[in-house]
């Protein structure tokens, strides 16, 4: 069975040199760190899903003082350690608010 479908319009047909693209614009990178959020509760829950920085610093004091001398694979991050958690929580809860359904929480 073979079905044939035409589309008629009053629109011009276009060759490829006449449709012009428009240039990509570049994406600005922007650098988040701990310290922008210490006054900001809300930025903490939404990224982190901690309730505010108080709480995000007894997290990472219970991790201990080994948190700070840490041996890499690769060499030392360029990272510091507030701001490694601080990334690793974020990941977390992205995974978490994209796999809510099969989280066990």
């Amino acid at each position: 069975m073979t079905l044939n479908v035409s589309v008629q319009t009053d629109a011009p047909s276009l060759t490829t040199s006449q449709i012009q693209t428009s240039k990509e614009v570049p994406t600005k990178l922007v650098r988040i760190n701990i310290n922008q959020f210490k006054g900001d509760p809300e930025g903490i829950k939404l990224y982190t899903d901690l309730e505010d920085y108080k709480t995000f610093v007894g997290v990472l004091a219970s991790l201990g003082p080994a948190v700070y001398h840490l041996n890499y694979l690769y060499g030392k991050s360029s990272v510091n350690v507030e701001n490694q958690l601080f990334l690793v929580l974020m990941k977390c809860r992205i995974y978490k608010t994209k796999n809510s359904r099969y989280m066990l929480l």
